[in-house]
Parts: structure tokens; sequence; C-alpha cells
């Protein structure tokens, strides 16, 4: 009969257990996103005497209407070249919804070496949402990758736009080959089976979870040789899996530099770590009414006296001093993944060169300096110290004003600077 009474805490137990596990299960599944679509659409280039297609894809914050846009350059570049964005030119640039919704876009700026361009609509939309941007790591080689866009458009030979909606954008699946870095130009590109065709260009390439981590560009074609007859024919056949995608992280400059507001995966929530912190309270819970009910058996109480005593640990650890504050540097910088680094009484370097600096760039970061600026606590007065080492770049408050080199400036938890470029910027924290 003892047994029989435990026989519903078990049950509760056992219950919770299996809502732990089937809290996990969408974190941990696989497949394309269908959300990723209702960030896409076919970037339409409309000129006097021809047109030209391709897809481009919305950026900016998650709960917010979008109004800026990715795509390749030379998707908009014909538009350019007709003089688009000039008072003379009749060229348009037009972002199309669906067969009866399309309004004009404008062309905000661009890296044409890197095949990159960013476009903006007049006003935020509803019609679309925005995508998180995501940069591939070494260890993504091998997984499963998205492309997603319009193909079929530039081959519409009825020139209709019955292709345009949400529902009409294509995804085609395949393996990220490899990250590589293009000679010549050193843009950094993600070669993938995953088929790419005309009017994919522009299109976002996403990771199973939605994450934009490239933008698609174009596939590898073959010069062909072939005789007809007594004719020697030559053509361009594509190469079948081999197509290549501008990585994403070669965009991030783009929007930095005209302050345009985007989301990365690691300001995303980690529903795998939800899911496991609730699954835990929930046990947690459990088992406290579990101790509850066998405390009620044996009749155990607590009395006036323990209860005094609680009253009195608990109101000294009220008024017990807080914990002290550890402070810390934090870099936004995308390649740093929102690391923190600690600040202590001695000078700490930033800058490129490894030897000597605590905080490094990559080689080659534009903006940063071998040895560009130091920063230390002044634990008396509860402040940072950043200080300008006659840098090549300058080190920038985040209102704009560039630092004296030699002198020190008196930062507070929560400032934030940069170095040479705002996509440099980083924050002093206390915790």
């Amino acid at each position: 009969m003892k047994r029989g009474k435990s026989a519903p805490a078990l049950y509760v137990l056992w219950l919770a257990c299996s809502m732990v596990i089937l809290m996990a299960i969408p974190a941990f599944a696989d497949g394309f996103d269908v959300q990723t679509r209702n960030g896409v659409v076919v970037i339409y280039t409309k000129m006097e005497d021809s047109s030209s297609y391709g897809t481009g894809f919305f950026v900016g914050k998650q709960k917010e209407n979008p109004q800026y846009l990715l795509t390749n350059y030379h998707v908009v570049e014909d538009y350019l070249n007709h003089g688009g964005g000039t008072n003379k030119s009749t060229a348009k640039l037009l972002v199309v919804y669906d067969l009866n919704q399309m309004e004009e876009a404008y062309v905000v700026d661009v890296l044409e070496e890197k095949d990159l361009a960013l476009l903006r609509i007049n006003r935020a939309t509803d019609k679309r949402k925005s995508l998180v941007l995501s940069v591939p790591k070494e260890n993504y080689v091998g997984n499963l990758v998205y492309a997603v866009g319009y193909p079929g458009v530039a081959d519409n030979v009825h020139d209709s736009l019955s292709y345009y909606s949400i529902e009409d954008a294509t995804v085609t699946s395949g393996s990220m080959s490899r990250l590589l870095t293009e000679s010549g130009t050193g843009r950094m590109l993600i070669q993938m089976d995953a088929e790419i065709n005309s009017g994919n260009s522009g299109g976002p390439l996403v990771d199973k979870d939605g994450y934009v981590i490239g933008v698609n560009v174009e596939g590898v074609m073959t010069t062909v040789v072939g005789v007809a007859g007594d004719k020697l024919g030559v053509s361009q056949v594509k190469t079948p899996g081999v197509n290549f995608a501008v990585n994403i992280e070669e965009a991030l400059p783009l929007l930095n530099r005209n302050n345009i507001i985007y989301e990365t995966a690691s300001e995303r929530p980690n529903l795998v770590l939800y899911c496991s912190a609730a699954g835990f309270a929930v046990l947690l819970f459990v088992l406290v009414v579990i101790l509850i009910q066998k405390k009620k058996k044996t009749g155990m109480s607590v009395t006036a006296a323990s209860k005094k005593a609680e009253k009195k640990s608990v109101r000294h650890s009220e008024t017990a001093a807080a914990p002290k504050q550890m402070p810390f540097v934090r870099s936004l910088s995308i390649q740093h993944n929102g690391m923190r680094f600690p600040v202590g009484a001695q000078q700490m370097l930033i800058g490129r060169d490894h030897s000597v600096c605590r905080l490094t760039y990559r080689d080659g970061t534009p903006g940063v300096s071998a040895k560009h600026c130091s920063l230390q606590w002044d634990e008396a007065a509860g402040e940072f110290l950043l200080t300008d080492l006659h840098s090549s770049y300058g080190t920038y408050l985040i209102n704009g004003q560039k630092l004296t080199p030699g002198i020190s400036y008196h930062l507070r938890s929560g400032d934030s600077f940069y170095l040479g470029d705002r996509s440099n910027e980083l924050r002093v924290e206390l915790g």
C-alpha cells in the first residue's frame, strides 16, 4: 500500500521526462525551413529595350518590417549601366512580391569586386520577413544546404509575372563542398552541389535552420566543341554539381558601413538550451513535490526556532554585499562571435599582432593595425581607460569621435568603441 501511494509521483516524473524529450525534438529536427521563402523576392530590371531578372532577400530585425535587401551586383548591373539612380534614367528596378504587387527599389551601395549589392525600398514592407545571417565555419563542410530563388523567371518566354509569389520560390538542396578564397580577388566563396540556374542569382543559400550563409552567384560553365554534319559548333554547357555562393561574411562590411541593422545566428535564442532549461525546471518541481509528500508522511515539521533561524539567514543574505563584478571587453565583430576578454589593471593590447595582443583580429582585417590600442581597468575610479597607440586607421568612440593618439579616454560599463571601421566594434562591460 505504501508503494502504491507513491505511484502518482512516479507517473508525474515519467510524464515530465517525456515532455523534455518531446520539447527537444523540434530543436534537432532536420530539413528545409519553409519560412525562409518569406524573405525572398524577384528583382526585376525594366529598361526601354530589354529586361532582366534575379533574386534578392530582405535583412533586418526579425520582429520589424524590413526595408533593405541583399542581391548580386550583376543582378543590378544593367540597371546601373542604363543610368539607374539618376533623374534622366528610364530604367526601373522593381521588387516583385506577386503577380499584382511590386514596388520600386533603389541601389544603396555595391561591392562590385564581391558581386554584392545593397538595395532599399521606399518604406518598410509587411509583405516579406527578414532572414537571419550566419557566417559558415569549416565544420559546415559536408552539411546539407539549400539554394532559394526564382530560376525559372529568366526563361519565362511569356514575360509573365505569375511566378513571383512566395509559393513559387524554388528550393534546390545539396552538400557544402568547401569554403575557399578566390584567387586574384580574395573573395570568400562557398562551393556546393546545390543546383543554381539563371534567375537564382542574388538569392540566399541557407542551412537547415534557415540561416543565410551565402548569396547564390553562379555555376561553372564548360566550353563544349561539337561537329554537326560538316559544321563545327562551340557552346557553353553548365558543369553539373559545381556551384558557388558568396560567403555571407563578405556582405557584413557592406551592411555595417551603411548602418543597416541585421540579426545573426549567434543573437538568436538557443532552442536546445531553452528546452533543456524548461525540462529541468519541470523535473525540479516534481522532485520538490515528492520531497514534500515524504515529509508529510514522516511527520516532519519546521519548528518555530528553525523558522526564526531561517528568517535570520534570509535577512543576512539580503544584506550581504553583492559579489564583485569583473571588468570585460566584448567584441561585436562577427569573427569573434561575441567573445568576452577580461580587462585588468595592466594595459591589454588590441590589434593584429598575435605575439603581444591579447584580443587579436585576423590578418588583413580592414581598419585594424598590428598594435592598434590598449585598454585597462581603473578600479579606484570604476572606469576603463582606452588609449590609441598611434594606429594607422584610428580608434573611435561609438559617436564617431576619433581618439587623440597617446591620450587615455575614460569609458564606463556599456560604452562602445571601434577600430578603424564600425564592423570592428567593441563594448566594455562589468559582469
